[in-house]
């Protein structure tokens, strides 16, 4: 018996690592299209985000209506169950404005060193929430921060203003940290992936929502922005592939972060903005050195041999 709940506890969590790679790395290309939308066309937070949702709402009704088929969505009819789906989506959709405010003042680069800092914290956050706390995960969780904190000293990064790098932090980290710690409890009463499936599509739907009355109660003129409104050909594939891909990271994400081992979970989704640099060096042609590459590699190598 205690070998069988051994290997299902391993199962857990390579299902929780999987996860969290295709989610990171899902979103590490979606970040390389925000910084593009943000930072380079100068798109307006409210109306990237809104498109954004539209697209992605379409996607998720198309397997909503397929997943109908095969399981049973009566747990979505439960009231209590409608207000965990509520509060999750609108911790997602808030880290959605954290990132994209990142995005639009700093680099790819500088992105992952603000973002990263709240490894520091989600631990602890899940240790309140969860009464799960793994001293190894969370050694893990402090030496990869300080690896990527090395990229500050980074001569391409000094570039950039501490005052903005401290704007950033105070954006991102808190709301991350928020986001890690009530995930798993939001989602507690879920059982099995089909039945998470159809708890992020109704999620998708709620951040449509959510964006829908944050666009409408935002003032006109901070709305108005010809880089969010002129549409041309690579903007409609960007944001197509940004649809498809949001669909595959918020499942993943979910998936990972329901199981109370996330806390491994969370140091590889973290890393999303860091496989956003390489996909940016790749992509927008932003520099990237050996050494950021080499950070990447074993930081993902370090959480790996955490199992």
């Amino acid at each position: 018996m205690k070998k069988y709940l051994q290997i299902m506890k391993g199962q857990e969590v390579m299902i929780c690592i999987l996860a969290a790679l295709i989610s990171s790395t899902s979103r590490g290309v979606i970040s390389v299209i925000d910084r593009y939308q943000m930072g380079y066309r100068n798109g307006n937070l409210f109306v990237v985000n809104f498109i954004n949702n539209i697209l992605a709402t379409g996607l998720a009704t198309i397997i909503l209506i397929v997943l109908q088929h095969f399981i049973s969505l009566k747990f979505l009819l439960r009231p209590q169950q409608w207000g965990r789906i509520f509060i999750y989506a609108l911790l997602v959709q808030l880290v959605a404005y954290g990132y994209s405010y990142l995005y639009r003042h700093l680099p790819l680069i500088d992105a992952v060193i603000s973002g990263k800092l709240s490894d520091i914290f989600i631990p602890l956050a899940l240790a309140l929430t969860t009464s799960y706390f793994s001293f190894k995960q969370y050694s893990i969780s402090l030496i990869s921060t300080l690896i990527v904190g090395l990229l500050a000293f980074s001569p391409r990064t000094q570039k950039i203003e501490f005052k903005t790098w401290i704007k950033g932090i105070l954006v991102i980290v808190p709301l991350l940290t928020l986001q890690s710690a009530f995930s798993p409890i939001l989602v507690s009463d879920i059982h099995g992936i089909p039945e998470l499936m159809g708890f992020t599509i109704i999620t998708i739907y709620l951040r449509l929502l959510i964006s829908f009355v944050s666009l409408f109660t935002t003032s006109k003129n901070f709305l108005t922005n010809s880089g969010s409104i002129k549409i041309v050909k690579p903007v409609v594939i960007a944001y197509a592939l940004r649809a498809v891909l949001t669909i595959a990271a918020q499942i993943a994400f979910t998936i990972a972060t329901s199981s109370k081992t996330s806390g491994i979970a969370w140091v590889l989704l973290n890393m999303t903005s860091l496989y956003g640099v390489v996909f940016g060096s790749w992509i927008l042609k932003e520099k990237i050195g050996k050494f950021d590459v080499l950070v990447l590699l074993v930081v993902t190598l370090m959480t790996l041999l955490t199992k």
